[in-house]
């Protein structure tokens, strides 16, 4: 494995626990368009099950060796609430042992830039691309750097508080992210690793726009739009050719890709531009392809032309079935109505359905869980669900309602709390609290296709499950690891099969003399 040039003056970007950071792959596209010698380290990867394993003391002193061998002209860390901690252990770690500036950036040090700059050097509140590259140059020619729009910058005795540069409208000027392997590495387990290969790639990851058109309570675009208060519109699209030419190139680099995975907040935003994009992917991409939606967007012309251009999979947020808690706390808009219209359209039109709902929620009664599971038990199925653990990240309106009314402290927020290390989206959690476990028990059961919806209403009544919902879990469990058992005993087979219509295909024809 060729290992970055140790000496040789760069800059080093880090993303934790994401390969396909689009922060970090964005920066690396920009600053080596800028002719800078940069560097990304991917420290760890998320598990299968979406949770993330701590950092041993051994990967945190590799991490620490790398960049001191490294000596870069700063490092550059996106941070995000979860690993607020582990960011600023590292960043000691490097102060302590290297001369360099550490930058944060990304949604933790945007939302509280106060809180970062107690640990980094410098911080960037919103939109990093142009204040880095200009960080990044100054820099290199030794100069001062301490009126750099956007940038907070920490001085021995004072804090500089840049004011935030207006939002970048055009979005077809930012370079694509660059997500080849070159000047990339995987560190884990204390070692550095190979990023994946151009070879390996199978699903690409994409985001068509900025901003989300909604604010819901719980999420960070809640807090972002009051950061960009008066600095442009939030919500930025890209043109239907920069898309597409991004994807082409993409299919050029990776020649094994098989699916598109758009990540916008909201895909499904806008029709017209749905339109022009449809044909123009069909013609030129023409891959299956999963997306976000929005309950009240979608519609049945709208999913005709998603369809028609190849969307196999959608993503809806329902969050609660509760009216009342949806609209009152979530600060969402939908009703129950059009969350099951549009439900009944993606089913309609073939294209798979997976769901978003809350679970572990403070200010929801039995009586709203109730409604929750009464709704997800109406959608058509097959679909998939996501059960989210209600994370409180900082600065949100929920996270500050809560707070006010004492339904959790400090410490609860995620900053501090650090769920998602352990819980994002779980499934059969016996860690949960009981009443939760016996909702996610339920949930786990619709989105089993083999088992029928009547039947779950009927275990929804055994009134054992809801006293003691562990013993159903431990059951699902158990019936789980055995069906996956099964499903590799079965593969065992199939291959054998494979090899003998193989050997019987060469034993008919002499002309071939391989196996």
């Amino acid at each position: 494995m060729k290992e970055p040039s140790a000496g040789k003056i760069k800059v080093i970007l880090v993303a934790f626990y994401d390969i396909d950071s689009f922060p970090v792959c964005t920066l690396h596209a920009v600053l080596k368009k800028g002719g800078f010698d940069v560097v990304s380290f991917f420290f760890k990867k998320l598990n299968a099950n979406n949770t993330m394993t701590f950092p041993t003391k051994t990967e945190i002193d590799f991490f620490v060796s790398e960049i001191k061998k490294n000596q870069p002209l700063f490092v550059g860390m996106s941070v995000r609430s979860t690993h607020f901690k582990l960011a600023a252990e590292l960043t000691q770690r490097i102060k302590a042992e290297v001369e360099t500036p550490v930058l944060w950036g990304g949604v933790h040090a945007t939302i509280r830039p106060e809180q970062s700059i107690q640990h980094a050097d410098i911080v960037c509140v919103g939109e990093g691309e142009n204040a880095v590259a200009e960080l990044a140059a100054r820099l290199s020619r030794n100069e001062s750097y301490e009126d750099i729009s956007n940038l907070w910058i920490k001085k021995p005795h004072d804090i500089v508080r840049n004011e935030v540069r207006p939002l970048i409208q055009d979005l077809d000027r930012v370079p694509f992210p660059d997500f080849t392997d070159e000047d990339k590495y995987l560190l884990e387990d204390g070692q550095l690793k190979n990023y994946p290969a151009p070879s390996q790639k199978r699903t690409f990851w994409i985001m068509t726009s900025r901003g989300c058109p909604y604010s819901c309570s719980y999420c960070c675009n809640n807090i972002l739009r009051k950061v960009y208060e008066g600095k442009g519109a939030y919500v930025r699209r890209r043109t239907v050719d920069n898309v597409i030419q991004e994807l082409v190139e993409a299919k050029t680099r990776f020649p094994k890709l098989s699916f598109i995975a758009f990540e916008d907040d909201v895909f499904t935003m806008n029709l017209e531009w749905l339109k022009d994009f449809a044909t123009k992917y069909k013609e030129r991409i023409h891959l299956p392809f999963f997306c976000y939606g929005y309950p009240s967007t979608i519609s049945e012309s709208l999913l005709r032309v998603l369809k028609d251009a190849g969307a196999t999979d959608m993503t809806l947020g329902i969050q609660t079935g509760s009216p009342e808690i949806r609209r009152g706390c979530y600060g969402r808009r939908e009703s129950n109505e059009e969350i099951l219209k549009a439900a009944q359209l993606l089913n309609k039109f073939g294209i798979r359905g997976s769901y978003d709902i809350i679970l572990d929620s403070l200010i929801e009664s039995e009586a709203d869980q109730q409604m929750t599971f009464d709704l997800v038990a109406s959608l058509p199925r097959p679909f998939q669900l996501h059960t989210h653990t209600l994370t409180h990240f900082p600065e949100t309106d929920l996270t500050k309602l809560l707070l006010k009314k004492n339904l959790i402290e400090e410490n609860d927020v995620e900053d501090q709390k650090q769920k998602s290390y352990q819980r994002w989206t779980p499934q059969l959690d016996l860690k949960r609290e009981k009443g939760n476990l016996y909702w996610d028990n339920l949930y786990y059961l619709l989105g089993a296709t083999s088992i029928s919806t009547e039947t779950v209403l009927g275990v929804s009544k055994i009134r054992l499950f809801k006293r003691c919902p562990q013993v159903l879990t431990f059951f699902l469990i158990m019936m789980r690891e055995v069906s996956s058992v099964f499903r590799q005993v079965m593969r065992v087979p199939r291959y054998l099969a494979k090899r003998v219509l193989r050997l019987t295909a060469l034993m008919q024809d002499p002309g071939r003399n391989k196996c």
